[in-house]
């Protein structure tokens, strides 16, 4: 049977709740992405297959994290040399960086989604990742475990490429939506992160089923979401963006749009208030939707190197800071910057 659609399809399950079959499907709706949606990005920004051709990418990749699971991934390194003035803390092979930003999407898109913001941060210095999360895009994996697997993915991914590409080993990361949560996730485990960046996080993945699947009663709900934790081999409970952000060692940028209806403002705002990060800032967006990056390329920027510097204070002073930010945001540009 085809897989119902992700949008609307928990209310039309209602009319046969309970069932075996029905379960799964609302089990799927929780864990399993179509694939073809990132696919379709990748094509519609190089309907060719060619942007290592043209020089948008430096290297295209697929990483094995574990059996029968590849991760799909870009590089694009520095595109400052060192007869150009830039700020920098590296020098690679005739390159000035800055560091390694690893870009994570939202559910149900790919690593197109952030390919300009790459762009536009390798135009600055910097060495940049994008990789398409499992099940998602060009990647193996049919499920998705909203960062409990997949923060492990992310960084056998970082391991790999660090150990072989001849980039930073600066490591920041900034992730969108579900991308946000995964980002969490990575940077608590990984020391070598420096910052993290996490636009419209949900605080677990639990809360975010829950308004999936918000017409189920409790019986019901706690029933498909044993089952998406069974299809995709995780537990739904430790994919937390909350409880890693009690984990953190390194500076956390939150930014949440207000109105969110999709991950609510207040998601983001535990996160923020249960961060041990030594630095922490919460950027709160008034009148703002869901992935409030769209648009807004160089706003995004700014605030990934906003993090960097915040990391080289944290560096010099271990006491911390805490500040709420309300942010005055630029209107939606045609060039996206």
């Amino acid at each position: 049977m085809k897989r119902l659609p992700w949008i609307g399809g928990a209310g039309l399950l209602l009319a046969c709740v309970g069932c075996d079959a029905t379960t799964n499907q609302q089990a799927k709706l929780l864990v399993q992405p179509d694939a073809w949606v990132g696919r379709a990005m990748e094509w519609w920004v190089d309907p060719a297959g060619r942007l290592e051709e043209a020089g948008r990418i430096d290297t295209h990749r697929r990483i094995e994290v574990e059996p029968g699971v590849e991760i799909d991934c870009w590089l694009i390194k520095s595109r400052l040399y060192d007869d150009e003035a830039g700020n920098r803390d590296t020098l690679f092979e005739g390159r000035l960086t800055r560091g390694t930003v690893v870009l994570l999407h939202p559910l149900m898109t790919g690593k197109a989604w952030f390919l300009g913001v790459g762009e536009r941060l390798a135009d600055r210095g910097w060495d940049v990742l994008l990789l398409d999360l499992r099940g998602h895009g060009y990647s193996g994996g049919r499920f998705t475990t909203w960062g409990a697997r997949e923060k492990r993915d992310v960084k056998k991914v970082v391991d790999e490429v660090l150990g072989t590409e001849g980039v930073s080993q600066d490591v920041y990361v900034c992730g969108s939506s579900m991308g946000g949560g995964v980002a969490i996730q990575y940077a608590a485990i990984d020391p070598r992160c420096r910052g993290v960046v996490a636009v419209s996080p949900p605080a677990g993945a639990v809360s975010v089923f829950r308004r999936i699947l918000c017409l189920l009663a409790e019986p019901f709900f706690q029933r498909a979401v044993d089952r998406a934790g069974e299809l995709a081999d995780f537990d739904p409970a430790d994919a937390s963006a909350l409880a890693a952000a009690e984990k953190l060692q390194c500076p956390l940028v939150v930014v949440h749009g207000s109105w969110d209806c999709i991950v609510p403002f207040r998601h983001g705002e535990r996160i923020f208030e249960a961060s041990s990060a030594p630095q922490k800032k919460l950027i709160a967006l008034p009148g703002v939707g869901h992935v409030a990056e769209v648009g807004r390329t160089g706003w995004l920027t700014e605030r990934i190197e906003e993090v960097a510097d915040m990391s080289r204070v944290a560096r010099r002073d271990a006491a911390p800071a805490r500040t709420v930010a309300r942010a005055d945001l630029p209107s939606r540009s045609t060039d996206g910057r």
